[in-house]
């Protein structure tokens, strides 16, 4: 066949045709050509209902196997294939692009061969996957690969999913456990699914809190931001500035590699917000050959002291936090973050009744940002006054959605059951409001009240020690367990109840 005489793929019949022929040839000619190829290609293509990667060579052209032949120079051409397809594919999120050239190899080696992981020009292989709308068109009826075939199972990267596995990072941090329990604990706890995204998450918000020079792997932006914002939040100022160093060698290092500047915005965000200068990086400065995971040594560090802060090697967790100081001293049960994990596991549930439902979510995702906020051990007023000020806001302000035509302009997301007058869900709402009035509106009576139906009988008024403030706390966050469980049952025995 002269060269150009081959034609491009014009319909998604022919790259279904093109696909049948290439299951054949994986199940039944080990030694073709395609396969011999494998360490050639630049362009794959992923379908994951069929369990393979195809060359975009092959997929590309209206080629029977009997004529393939990627070095014969007879005009099948990797860029022109790549635009016949181009309509009918979109390149991997960039998210997850590591775990699918990991699948890529895992692929090749059923058929012992390797694949090439950078191009020429040294950018890395593209990675395909059908676009939503042609996704069963191009597979439906199709026999899956016959062969051990693969499967990467997708997360979808939510904040409720983030805020878990930096917990884990953190109780990692502290040595409580070791990076293959923490894997298991995401995704047992926290419905993760892809052990290889897990991994990559944690090494790289290892990296930011222990001072290294970058990281190389992207994380969604959502989950950048708020983990910044945490380590701010947990740590002392120094390691939060070095963790900004890490963020912005990671802002060169991809800009470097393919052009990525994802994670700029954020940085100058956090750069304005906390009133610190930009950071001078070049490419140059970074060490891409240095490796580093959770409970390895730490790699040397060859930056200029004064181009980077000094910061203490120890991990400073929880600067404000007083659970880890009186972990010793609580007995399990009567720990506020098991409360509060027990009580979001409801509420997840519940956003995800209303999905499945087609309504919005009940709760708006800002309620978990506030977790870590209630689950601060209380030992004095000022504590529970956050405390209080923070379950007033995942009740009463994340529920909530603007309707400028009611007044006040508001809805609220909770049923009717929930607000009906005299019920113990309504009680307790009533209740936060009252907690959170007093140090508002000082409603002596009604907090009084309070005192002694959570502190005991004559116990009028505010506790005068720290296990005072604890008990109150503790006694607050049962009876929100007990909330959220009735909220959860509700709307699980009454979905029309939905908003």
């Amino acid at each position: 066949m002269a060269k150009n005489d081959f034609e491009v793929v014009t319909s998604p019949e022919d790259i279904r045709c093109n696909i049948q022929e290439y299951l054949r040839i994986l199940d039944a000619e080990k030694d073709a050509v395609v396969i011999q190829r494998f360490a050639s290609f630049d362009y794959w293509y992923y379908f994951s209902e069929l369990s393979i990667f195809v060359p975009n060579k092959f997929l590309g052209y209206k080629t029977s196997a009997s004529e393939y032949n990627p070095t014969s120079g007879n005009g099948q051409n990797g860029s022109i294939a790549k635009d016949a397809l181009k309509d009918y594919f979109q390149l991997v999120d960039e998210e997850y692009y590591e775990d699918y050239l990991s699948e890529l190899e895992s692929f090749a080696k059923l058929f012992r061969r390797g694949i090439k992981k950078n191009k020429k020009n040294g950018e890395k292989i593209d990675i395909f996957e059908p676009k939503e709308k042609y996704r069963k068109i191009l597979t439906d009826g199709i026999e899956p690969f016959s062969g051990d075939g693969i499967y990467i199972p997708r997360d979808d990267i939510t904040i409720e999913k983030v805020i878990g596995l930096y917990s884990v990072v953190k109780e990692m941090l502290r040595s409580e456990f070791d990076k293959n329990t923490g894997i298991k604990k995401c995704q047992k706890v926290y419905g993760w699914k892809n052990s290889n995204t897990v991994s990559r998450y944690i090494d790289s918000i290892e990296r930011l809190i222990k001072n290294k020079k970058h990281y190389a792997s992207t994380m969604s932006v959502e989950a950048t931001e708020y983990i910044l914002e945490q380590i701010h939040n947990d740590f002392d100022e120094n390691i939060f500035r070095n963790a900004l160093y890490t963020l912005k060698g990671h802002i060169v290092y991809l800009k470097e590699k393919n052009g990525s500047t994802y994670a700029k915005p954020i940085y100058e965000k956090l750069l304005k917000k906390y009133k610190i200068e930009d950071i001078n990086i070049q490419y140059s400065d970074l060490d891409i050959n240095e490796r580093d995971t959770l409970n390895n040594k730490k790699s040397s560090s060859k930056i200029s002291q004064e181009q980077k802060p000094k910061v203490k090697q120890s991990i400073l967790i929880k600067k404000s936090n007083q659970f880890v100081q009186n972990v010793a001293t609580q007995k399990e049960e009567d720990l506020p973050e098991l409360y509060v994990k027990r009580c979001m596991d409801f509420i997840n549930e519940i956003n995800k009744i209303c999905t499945r439902n087609g309504k919005r979510r009940m709760f708006k995702l800002e309620v978990f940002e506030l977790q870590r906020k209630i689950e601060n051990l209380c030992n004095s007023e000022n504590d529970f006054i956050v405390f209080a000020l923070n379950l007033y806001k995942i009740l009463r302000e994340t529920t909530r959605y603007d309707n400028q035509n009611k007044k006040p302009p508001f809805d609220y997301m909770l049923p009717d059951e929930f607000m009906k007058n005299g019920t113990l869900t309504r009680c307790f709402w009533e209740e936060v409001n009252t907690f959170r009035g007093e140090t508002a509106h000082i409603e002596k009576g009604k907090i009084a009240d309070l005192f002694e139906k959570y502190l005991g009988k004559n116990n009028r008024t505010e506790p005068k020690t720290a296990e005072g403030w604890q008990r109150l706390q503790i006694g607050v966050l049962q009876q929100f367990e007990k909330t959220v469980t009735a909220l959860f049952q509700i709307i699980e025995t009454n979905p029309n109840c939905l908003k």
